[in-house]
């Protein structure tokens, strides 16, 4: 009867270890798994933060041409006189975009989505707080309005033929220093913003006990 009673404390006890040792197993392997995730997550949150950055870095190029371009219109278009203007452009010796002080092209800015691309490929967003994602699609979405609009912009530009007048021109020109300026500012500021809720979110969460 000892024996057995002592085989039955024996066995237990062995239970008890096996099953320890499983279970702190599982738990290593788990938090590993949490570790890695939050390193991912948070390289990823540091790149999409750099690559806001340098979205904005040449945003606001654009910006400072485009506004030199509207001055430098104004100019121009106040010594053209109504009758030159109706004319056809091509050819028209009264206006061409080139006599645009300044003028280097359309100026669109050239934007990198590699960051953000990456982090959905990867599922990254899944570990992100809501608010987080919601705020990061959004900035991006307006680059992607911003970029649409200004490649209509291009490409009204890129259409112009004989039939096209000196006024559609300017048109074309206005609509770049009107509307797509204001667009370029309206997500220079959401991504101002973004940028600065990012970096707040980080540091909370660096100082966040674990």
């Amino acid at each position: 009867m000892k024996n057995w009673k002592k085989n039955i404390v024996k066995y237990l006890f062995e239970l008890l270890i096996v099953a320890f040792g499983v279970f702190l197993g599982i738990y290593v392997s788990e938090w590993n798994s949490k570790k890695h995730i939050n390193e991912n997550t948070s390289k990823s949150m540091n790149f999409i933060i750099e690559e806001m950055k340098s979205n904005q870095k040449n945003l606001l190029k654009s910006i400072e041409y485009h506004e030199l371009i509207k001055s430098n219109l104004r100019k121009i278009t106040k010594q053209i006189s109504e009758h030159e203007i109706s004319k056809p452009y091509f050819g028209n010796k009264a206006f061409h975009v080139s006599n645009i002080e300044g003028w280097a092209g359309i100026g669109l800015s050239k934007f990198r989505t590699i960051s953000f691309e990456g982090a959905k490929m990867n599922s990254i967003f899944q570990e992100m707080d809501f608010e987080i994602v919601q705020q990061i699609a959004s900035a991006y979405k307006q680059i992607e309005f911003n970029q649409e609009f200004g490649t209509s912009v291009l490409d009204k530009m890129l259409q112009t033929n004989s039939t096209t007048k000196v006024v559609d021109v300017i048109g074309i020109v206005e609509l770049l220093t009107s509307d797509v300026l204001n667009s370029e500012k309206a997500l220079n500021l959401e991504l101002e913003h973004t940028i600065e809720y990012l970096k707040k979110y980080e540091t909370r969460k660096k100082t966040k006990p674990q």
